[in-house]
């Protein structure tokens, strides 16, 4: 031998052979020579590389497709006209016993007629590259007709040199059923409930008449008795009928009086708001109340309060209602204190007494009408105080202890003329509600 050639073959930058030459011919080998067999080198170490590849590639494939296979989920690889690759689980999911059925025909022969334009919209929307929802439900048709519904995530992917896109599916008909069951469940439970509490409101109703007449027909039985005995003195001493009639007239004017009050705090008129000296109110209340000479009264005003839009008539009733449980509260003497001040755009009214207060099972049903614990009384007063407050877009509240006494705390916010538009709105729409009676 007397001339060699030998040329490496590498694939990915490792020498993988060696292409060797050899000649009985002394310098047998050219530069171009040399320059030829380098290239035949390297075509085969692509080529040797690119074997390599494929079978890693049909490799993992077959791995990849095997992991396909055993999910539950049906996976569908395909084109805007035909399947190019379906899962056992979506053969299964369309009814078919082998996934090679299906390859090559069109996706949209399964799709309901109801969703076909939509799904065939979507396909060929995500195929020009464009955005469209990758989560979406639809209906499909299965080859014995069933229609089920179901859930699928699509992706755009390269498939065997082409663009395509993977549909992950889930059959989730059996939960839009019970989605549909839990609606009609629940439609069915509202109307029952709607149903019960009309029945719970018509009962309350009853009971409040039932308490209604209770009470009304307990404070007329003295007027009425009274009535009935000077009809009786009368009878058996005419020479007294001018003092019996007399007596009679007062027992009505009582039972007047007495269903007048009655009404006014059960009957509940729109707010008719005006310009009021809440300082001028109050001290008029207090003047007016009567106090006894055990009770000190304590006045602090805001001067800041003259001019200001309330409804004066009930916010004055209010204050009656308050400063005359305030003083009941103290049959021995004490303090009352009525304070009336502006703070941070809201009128701040409290009525204090050193009474003899009240436990905590007392006050929970203290605003609930016909609640009372006094001898005789209606249970209206503090009800009458809480909606009127509430119809004023403020709060009233109350903190007692046994032995210390009672505080009574008003927070209405300080109105402008131009609220008072809003408030006759709201009157209105009251009225228009049923909402001016507590039946």
């Amino acid at each position: 031998m007397l001339s060699e050639l030998a040329v490496p073959i590498k694939s990915e930058g490792d020498v993988i052979g060696v292409i060797n030459v050899e000649s009985q011919v002394l310098d047998a080998f050219t530069e171009q020579d040399k320059k030829l067999l380098e290239v035949l080198s390297q075509n085969v170490g692509l080529t040797l590389s690119r074997l390599r590849n494929l079978e890693l590639l049909k490799s993992s494939e077959a791995r990849y497709r095997t992991f396909l296979d055993s999910l539950r989920d049906a996976v569908f690889v395909l084109d805007d006209k035909q399947y190019l690759y379906v899962n056992k689980s979506g053969a299964d999911l369309l009814g078919y016993a082998d996934p090679a059925e299906l390859i090559g025909t069109t996706p949209l022969k399964h799709i309901s007629p109801k969703d076909r334009e939509m799904v065939e919209n979507i396909m060929l929307t995500r195929q020009r590259g464009e955005e469209v929802p990758n989560r979406y439900e639809f209906r499909l048709i299965r080859t014995d007709g069933e229609e089920i519904v179901i859930e699928t995530n699509v992706s755009l992917i390269n498939y065997e040199g082409g663009p395509a896109s993977l549909a992950v599916n889930r059959d989730i008909t059996k939960q839009k059923r019970m989605e549909e069951e839990l609606k009609e469940a629940n439609l069915a439970l509202e109307g029952l409930v709607e149903e019960k509490t009309q029945e719970l409101l018509d009962a309350e109703r009853l009971v409040t008449a039932g308490r209604i007449a209770a009470t009304v027909g307990h404070d007329l039985r003295g007027p009425l008795q009274t009535i009935k005995n000077a009809i009786y003195l009368m009878k058996q001493s005419p020479e007294s009928v001018d003092e019996m009639i007399d007596m009679i007239n007062k027992s009505v004017d009582r039972a007047s009086e007495m269903i007048d009050m009655f009404r006014s705090q059960t009957r509940y008129s729109p707010l008719i708001l005006g310009d009021v000296n809440l300082v001028e109110m109050v001290r008029k209340a207090v003047e007016e109340a009567t106090l006894p000479q055990s009770v000190e009264a304590v006045l602090e005003l805001d001067e800041r309060l003259e001019s200001v839009y309330l409804d004066g008539t009930k916010i004055n009733r209010v204050l009656d209602n308050l400063i005359q449980n305030a003083v009941e509260a103290m049959p021995t003497g004490g303090r009352l204190t009525v304070t009336a001040k502006r703070d941070r755009g809201k009128i701040n009214l409290t009525v204090s007494d050193t009474g003899v207060g009240m436990p905590p099972d007392v006050i929970r049903s203290l605003f609930k009408p016909f609640h009372t614990t006094k001898e005789g009384g209606l249970g209206l007063g503090l009800y009458y105080c809480k909606r009127t407050v509430e119809a004023h877009e403020g709060t009233i509240e109350l903190d007692s202890e046994v032995g210390a006494g009672t505080t009574f705390t008003i927070m209405i916010p300080v109105f402008t003329q131009d609220y008072l538009s809003h408030f006759e709105a709201q009157a209105i729409r009251s009225t228009l509600n049923g909402q001016s009676s507590i039946l």
